[in-house]
């Protein structure tokens, strides 16, 4: 979804490291079905917003799609600043987005990215509800010698196809919105103690 399908000129690729903000819409097909025009306005004011937001914070747009963007930044607290601004804009104009930011390796050629940074990202920003910010522990790690951003810890996700679990971080302040408390579900507990049971049960027979 975050990639383009354009074919690849030969300019030549470079790999740098960044800060990735993915912002999406919460909503916005189930909107779009209900009110079309409502849809399209949420996008225009969020495209609006976004482009003066990460010209100020010195940001670079990858990409805008249906409901949301990708934006890198050489600098995490240029990356930090632009996304609360954008949120809080964004909670002002009632326009419920999820923001979620990452750091690391990329590549990047033709105005595009590539990397795994890019889909944790993606997914980082998805476990995050209208009105947050979520980082990673990579980000919040940077924050560390910036007291006045300020984040709390939600908890280990497992996010879909990033293959370990990650420590997820709110920011706070600003009027920004706090995910609930992740706590993993234990699985099987329920079946292996119920299996345990019955095998001393057979035993004790």
């Amino acid at each position: 979804r975050h990639q383009k399908t354009r074919k690849m000129s030969s300019h030549t690729e470079t790999r740098k490291l960044a800060a990735v903000v993915f912002a999406d819409i919460e909503g916005y097909t189930a909107l779009f079905q209900r009110d079309e025009a409502a849809a399209m306005r949420q996008v225009l004011s969020h495209r609006k917003g976004l482009e003066e937001l990460s010209r100020k914070n010195h940001g670079e747009i990858i990409q805008f799609y249906g409901d949301g963007s990708v934006t890198i930044f050489a600098s995490v607290i240029d990356a930090i600043q632009s996304s609360i601004a954008l949120q809080t804009l964004s909670m002002q104009q009632s326009i419920p987005i999820r923001i979620g930011i990452h750091m690391g390796d990329l590549v990047y050629k033709d105005h595009d990215i590539f990397g795994d940074v890019v889909n944790v990202t993606s997914r980082i920003q998805s476990a995050g509800i209208a009105g947050s910010i979520l980082v990673s522990k990579k980000v919040a790690d940077e924050l560390k010698n910036h007291p006045e951003i300020k984040c709390q810890p939600i908890g280990k996700f497992s996010l879909k196809n990033v293959g370990e679990e990650l420590d997820l971080f709110a920011l706070t302040g600003s009027g920004l919105k706090v995910p609930p408390l992740h706590k993993p579900i234990k699985k099987n507990t329920f079946y292996s103690t119920r299996t345990y049971l019955f095998l001393l049960v057979l035993i004790a027979a």
